[in-house]
């Protein structure tokens, strides 16, 4: 399905025959800004999500849990491990292994408080995960409470 869509953003006309669905040649001229198509996050923990992402991904997208890292100081095996058959799948693929990157979500649960998640930012930032956002809609009843405790968020950890 990336390849799909990596066809139907870059080409036109475009059709499509796979194992899955054909599709007779159409013209998709609306294009997404960003050449080649938008940045693609792959999620998942399983081997074959960690080919994906070194195939095809600009990176690994997870949620909360270890995040696997290019840091040797990730205490992770197994997210060392995952990590390393996305690598392998980068270079396999022609890539450069090192420009894969690591996002994680963390997800609020209502009372969670500003410096656990200033604490989990900052052992993100250190294990080499390069982005990370939190979910925090169950949380707030209204956008001034979520952007008040973002702004303590950032007072806290400053700019990763």
């Amino acid at each position: 399905m990336l390849a799909f869509l990596r066809a139907w953003w870059t080409t036109s006309p475009v059709s499509w025959d796979s194992e899955f669905f054909t599709m007779p040649p159409v013209h998709a001229d609306l294009r997404p800004v960003q050449a080649g198509g938008p940045p693609i996050w792959i999620g998942g923990a399983s081997e074959a999500a960690m080919r994906r992402v070194g195939r095809s991904g600009v990176g690994w997208l997870g949620v909360e849990g270890p995040a696997p890292a290019a840091s040797v100081s990730s205490r992770d095996e197994g997210a060392d491990r995952l990590w390393s058959i996305a690598r392998r799948a980068a270079e396999e693929a022609g890539r450069d292994p090192d420009a894969l990157k690591t996002a994680m979500r963390i997800n609020l649960e209502p009372g969670t408080s500003v410096e656990s998640v200033a604490d989990q930012l900052k052992r993100y930032a250190e294990s080499g995960v390069d982005e990370a956002y939190f979910d925090a809609f169950t949380m707030f009843a209204g956008l001034d409470q979520l952007l008040g405790f973002a702004g303590q968020v950032i007072e806290r950890t400053g700019r990763l």
